[in-house]
């Protein structure tokens, strides 16, 4: 399963292994991971490594983590249509950590921030909010 010998960091790899399970559905939203020892164990790594995997997926938005509890495998989110009327300047940016709790965004996760000329910035999270553009 890990090619020790390719130029793809192994804990890259691993957390590849835990994606394609989670796109597979062997591993199901709300499925809590295994331990980071038995994960460890499974793929003949450290326990680093397999920290390090956990975070690429963490900051991919796929899992969701608690401390010293687990990992699971995070629920899908909804789309959310959000209709872009008039002119409008659309940006993309990693949020702070107030826009991520405000949002309720993983790590890695952009916003959006749609500002239109004369009212407040909008800002969206980037996972689940799909800009509908009049005429696009």
């Amino acid at each position: 399963m890990i090619d020790r010998e390719s130029y793809t960091p192994v804990h890259q790899q691993v957390a590849d292994i835990l994606r394609a399970r989670i796109d597979q559905g062997e591993l199901a939203p709300g499925e809590k991971l295994a331990s980071e020892g038995r994960l460890a164990q499974e793929f003949e790594v450290g326990r680093d490594t397999i920290r390090d995997a956990i975070a690429v997926l963490r900051a991919e938005g796929r899992i969701v983590t608690e401390r010293r509890v687990g990992s699971w495998v995070r629920e899908p989110r909804q789309l959310v249509p959000v209709d872009v009327v008039g002119p409008a300047r659309v940006t993309a940016h990693i949020p702070s950590p107030e826009e991520r709790r405000r949002l309720g965004v993983g790590q890695g996760v952009a916003v959006l921030r749609v500002e239109r000329e004369g009212q407040e910035p909008m800002l969206l999270a980037g996972d689940r909010a799909v800009l509908v553009i009049p005429g696009a």
